[in-house]
């Protein structure tokens, strides 16, 4: 029981054995332990955690899928041993299946979220499951692969990484002079990220075409031409409220420099990905809670880190 312990806790025999050392605890060893985490505490787990999953097969039988895929790696820096690639139902929440990829089945760290995505997502199509909808990150691998290989399905963007990654690229902006101007904008321009995906209802060009007016609302300009959106979503301001506001002149270096990072190529690409409003806020929950069970700092045996992710999904 106190070997069983140690594992569903998200401890280590190492830690739990130095506790008991300093209070001077009678405890097991290392031999035993791991013979019992070898002989049982394993496939006790491997065991539940099969008949867990043949039960949520069985429950996203017959649904059309909306699947979060994202992927994990244990370390904080690029040189990862394993990478964990998970699968969300983000209707539901649970997790049809996860792949824990190992460094040495690759040629280097950087593909391994790519290999966990195919393997995982075959085990998915395998288990007969119709999926319609593939959110992920904006990973370059990947997002060929969909491409290629998975054009059947919508593939969509998470809009918290992609507000993220805009953002970032508003905050490069230099010189400071006019990121001092535009800085004030930020928060409203994240947040018209998230409104746009919302308000679009599946519709690629609404999207694109309201994520473009933010251009003319930061200008104090709530009318414009267009083919889907003409004018601000928002009521007419107030005169306070025009006043109080640090609007941007159109014709100032500010402005020129905000718009060229806000019509970029590659943002207006990617930005049709977020018409369906999918984001994996949950997902992301899930891997900071395995952080208590698979640490990045603590390096695990393939097989010890397959039953840690085990009981965990």
């Amino acid at each position: 029981m106190v070997a069983t312990a140690i594992v569903l806790s998200g401890e280590t025999f190492t830690r739990i054995s130095h506790f008991a050392d300093i209070r001077l605890l009678k405890f097991i060893g290392p031999t035993q332990f791991y013979g019992i985490q070898n002989n049982s505490t394993i496939q006790e787990i491997d065991q539940f955690y099969h008949m867990q999953r043949d039960v949520i097969l069985q429950q996203l039988q017959g649904k059309q899928l909306i699947l979060g895929g994202d992927g994990r790696c244990d370390s904080p820096g690029f040189s990862a041993k394993y990478c964990t690639y998970t699968f969300m139902d983000t209707k539901t929440g649970v997790i049809p299946d996860f792949n824990l990829v190992q460094v040495s089945e690759t040629t280097s760290s950087n593909k391994m979220e790519l290999i966990g995505f195919q393997r995982s997502l075959a085990s998915i199509e395998a288990a007969n499951l119709n999926v319609g909808v593939i959110v992920t990150d904006r990973h370059v691998q990947i997002r060929r692969a969909m491409t290629t290989d998975h054009s059947d399905k919508a593939h969509q963007f998470d809009v918290w990484h992609m507000s993220k990654s805009i953002k970032k690229k508003i905050l490069a902006i230099k010189p400071k002079k006019l990121l001092a101007e535009i800085k004030p904008w930020i928060p409203s321009i994240c947040n018209h990220i998230w409104w746009c995906s919302r308000q679009t209802d599946g519709n690629p060009d609404k999207m694109e075409e309201t994520w473009k007016s933010l251009l003319f609302h930061i200008s104090n300009r709530h009318s414009f031409p267009g083919k889907i959106i003409t004018k601000c979503g928002h009521p007419p301001l107030t005169e306070d409220a025009l006043r109080k506001k640090k609007w941007l002149n159109k014709d100032s270096q500010s402005y020129a420099a905000l718009e060229k990072v806000l019509t970029d190529k590659l943002i207006i690409r990617d930005i049709s990905h977020l018409d369906l409003f999918c984001h994996t806020g949950a997902l992301e929950t899930y891997h900071s809670m395995m952080l208590k069970y698979c640490p990045k700092r603590l390096k695990f045996k393939y097989a010890s880190m397959v039953f840690r992710l085990f009981f965990i999904v």
